[in-house]
């Protein structure tokens, strides 16, 4: 501050005195602040501030000097609160004045003691049904223990249990019993000697022959067992065993060839079978001695068509067919003797047949109980003295047959019979 004077003359001379006291005001500064809330705004000399830190202000006071404010805002921190809340799906809940009953999120804004608003957020969470879904596959015969039970049957099953959370969890289980193919069918293939075993059986089983074989459908020849075992997942295995039928050997049976037989006499057959295994008709029975016996006489005064039918235990069926025809002396075209005496007088004591005209031939003699006593094969010229081993036959009937190819090639067979004597 200082006073300032000045002498001044008037207009009219005389003197006058200017006195000017000079004051000097302070310049006005300072520091304001101002806490606000979060989301607040504050209107400081016209201009609206929002965001925290410290302005500079430079304002005129009333007598006109400048002011120099440091204004510091600082803002408060929201108050937020989170929490997760887990319910049971179905259940249906008050939250915050929120009735509910899916996953959703409720918020409430309070007033906090700083005079802020504070805000709770709830995340309601609903978790859903523990569901779980078995499919179980049973093998026959077995159960599964279940909810306190034992089960065997195919079919749905559920049970409801709490879970770790406390709410409901449901298992379910289907239950599928594997079902056994039928039993193998067993068939017999006559012709080839073949037994034909078949099962029908599909995924999921699989097939094992004791022969090794994986298919539906094998082959045996000389068994009698066969063992077939079917497996399957998990751990399922049916084995069946299986009797075999016995196959027919056709090597056993004989061929019957056409045969020529002289009037007034017989042709006797046995067939060598086994009587326990083969059931034997012949047919026309009126012309054999017993129509289902293996060794059969067959008397015709005429040419005849024989059939023998052969049935063997394992079902399989033959048929032989031949003709027999009854040739009369006149007929001949090879002479056989029917007697002749081996007792040395030097007469008639050699059985002779001239076969030079058929080379292939083959000759048997026979005593009255079967017995070969003589054999000769492509002989042009048969002389039997009545000797077998080098012994003496006794006095009696014996039977030959003669097979041989004719002229054209074709096979026959004579049959007779020779009385020897003594």
């Amino acid at each position: 501050d200082t006073t300032l004077t000045s002498n001044l003359q008037s207009v009219s001379g005389c003197d006058s005195l200017h006195i000017i006291e000079v004051i000097v005001e302070p310049s006005l500064s300072g520091e304001i602040v101002y806490d606000i809330c979060y989301g607040d705004s504050i209107l400081i000399y016209d201009v609206w501030y929002d965001e925290e830190g410290t302005y500079f202000l430079n304002k005129d006071n009333q007598i006109g000097c400048d002011s120099l404010f440091d204004i510091n805002i600082t803002i408060r921190p929201e108050i937020s609160l989170y929490d997760t809340l887990a319910f049971c799906q179905g259940d249906t809940i008050d939250i915050l004045g929120f009735t509910i009953s899916e996953t959703t999120d409720v918020s409430q804004t309070y007033n906090a003691s700083n005079g802020c608003d504070s805000i709770l957020n709830i995340h309601a969470k609903f978790l859903d049904k523990v569901i779980k879904e078995e499919d179980i596959l049973l093998c026959t015969g077995d159960s599964i223990y279940f909810n306190e039970i034992w089960l065997k049957d195919s079919g749905n099953y559920s049970a409801t249990f709490v879970s770790a959370e406390g709410c409901d969890s449901i298992h379910t289980i289907t239950i599928n019993e594997l079902s056994l193919p039928d039993n193998p069918e067993i068939e017999i293939d006559c012709e080839n000697e073949l037994i034909i075993a078949n099962i029908n059986s599909a995924s999921p089983w699989q097939i094992l022959w004791d022969n090794g074989d994986t298919t539906n459908q094998t082959f045996y020849t000389d068994q009698s067992l066969a063992i077939l075992t079917l497996s399957a997942f998990p751990d399922c295995e049916k084995q069946f065993t299986i009797d075999l039928p016995s196959l027919p050997q056709l090597d056993d049976l004989e061929e019957l060839n056409d045969t020529i037989i002289d009037e007034n006499s017989s042709l006797r057959i046995d067939l060598e079978l086994d009587t326990e295994d083969w059931s034997i008709l012949w047919s026309p029975s009126e012309v054999v001695d017993y129509d289902s016996c293996k060794s059969v006489i067959i008397n015709s005064q005429s040419d005849v068509e024989v059939t023998v039918y052969l049935t063997h235990i394992s079902g399989c069926e033959y048929e032989s067919i031949f003709d027999v025809k009854v040739r009369s002396i006149a007929e001949e075209e090879i002479y056989f003797p029917n007697i002749f005496s081996p007792n040395g007088d030097g007469q008639n004591d050699l059985w002779s047949l001239d076969l030079s005209k058929y080379p292939i031939n083959e000759l048997a003699i026979f005593d009255r109980w079967g017995n070969q006593v003589g054999y000769w094969k492509n002989s042009p010229v048969i002389n039997w003295d009545g000797r077998y081993n080098g012994k003496s036959l006794s006095q009696g009937v014996y039977a030959y047959i003669l097979s041989y190819q004719d002229n054209s090639n074709i096979a026959l067979r004579i049959v007779g019979d020779i009385t020897l004597i003594r």
